[in-house]
């Protein structure tokens, strides 16, 4: 009898005074068909499938909450309407059409939320985004498009991705911390922003993408230099650094480096404060290469075989900066090297990297 009262309990709070069910308890599912659910200061702990069809979720009140049990959700619509507090997610989610975050902050901790192909995020803003304290990461799908990630730890840490290359889900959460070696070891205190984006892609290669990083003044640490400051990318060993510019916004700050082909950790810090590893290359066979360069050394040009059309690439110097971008427009392809000084440079193409010797 009491299961029969909850899903009558539930079916009068989805459709007010109309006679349609809209929520089913049955065998141990739970099923929306339609209208809304409204869980008032309240959670949600399910050990079964629950699908909420094309209906809304909608978790309001001032006292913090979780979405929690053993198995996923897929949420259609879900409203986080919390005022100060948050709701937390205790597994991971899939938003099907659209996440409101009208109030208060929703917090995934270790777990994945992913916004279907087709989904939103709407009404995100200072005090309205996702919280990312843990490992898990917000998805979404990104085709040739300006598309929003509206993260954040203890303040909103956004990170915005423009997609001028193949459709792609891509990954992302932010960390309030900043290691001298990226990943780990010793906690930067000073020179930079307490943050590190960690962002990664499904699909591996193809991308062609340009990422606005953005914080407020109150996320720099001591010293931090906001009219010199740089763009730091850690991926697979390689550390690469932007061009040295002033950050943009009077009260929200941001840089937009130039656009990138692979991901992996980025920070933002003054000119040369973060503790530069020089990029070091596993040596493999030639069989396992992506592709292969020569002459090298070389002087005035580097031939490129076997490297994908289209695809963009990054002549990078022995410091980490990112000298030069290239697309491949056929194969093989030639890569001009004139006026560029004798010394020790890298080719990067997607996640696999080169040496390279300019005499």
């Amino acid at each position: 009898m009491k299961i029969k009262y909850i899903a009558i309990l539930l079916s009068l709070i989805a459709t007010g005074s109309t006679a349609q069910t809209l929520v089913t308890i049955k065998g141990g599912q739970v099923v929306q068909s339609g209208g809304y659910i409204v869980l008032d200061n309240a959670g949600l702990v399910k050990h079964g499938a629950f699908s909420t069809g094309v209906g809304e979720v909608i978790f309001s009140g001032e006292v913090s909450s979780e979405v929690g049990g053993s198995s996923a959700t897929i949420f259609h619509k879900l409203t986080i309407d919390k005022g100060d507090a948050q709701l937390g997610l205790g597994q991971a989610s899939t938003i099907s059409n659209a996440l409101y975050l009208t109030s208060g902050l929703l917090d995934i901790g270790d777990h994945d939320l992913t916004i279907a192909p087709g989904g939103r995020i709407a009404e995100y803003g200072e005090k309205e985004y996702i919280k990312t304290s843990g490992i898990g990461s917000l998805h979404q799908t990104v085709a040739a498009d300006v598309v929003d990630f509206p993260i954040g730890g203890l303040g909103y840490k956004p990170l915005v991705i423009h997609n001028q290359g193949e459709v792609d889900v891509f990954s992302a959460r932010v960390e309030e911390k900043v290691y001298q070696k990226f990943e780990s070891g010793v906690v930067q205190t000073q020179n930079a922003v307490n943050a590190s984006w960690h962002i990664s892609e499904s699909l591996v290669g193809g991308s062609r993408a340009q990422l606005s990083f953005r914080w407020n003044g109150k996320d720099e640490l001591p010293g931090f230099d906001r009219q010199r400051c740089q763009v730091n990318h850690f991926d697979e060993g390689i550390h690469t650094a932007s061009t040295v510019k002033a950050a943009q916004g009077s009260e929200v700050h941001w840089r937009t480096p130039p656009f990138v082909n692979s991901f992996g950790t980025f920070t933002i810090s003054s000119e040369g404060t973060i503790q530069h590893h020089p990029a070091t290359i596993q040596q493999v066979p030639n069989t396992q290469l992506a592709f292969h360069i020569f002459p090298n050394p070389t002087s005035d040009y580097v031939i490129i075989q076997n490297a994908r059309e289209n695809e963009w690439g990054q002549l990078i110097g022995k410091s980490g900066q990112v000298l030069k971008e290239f697309q491949i427009s056929s194969t093989p392809y030639e890569l001009s090297l004139r006026q560029l000084p004798k010394g020790s440079y890298f080719v990067k193409i997607g996640t696999s990297t080169l040496p390279l010797i300019v005499q």
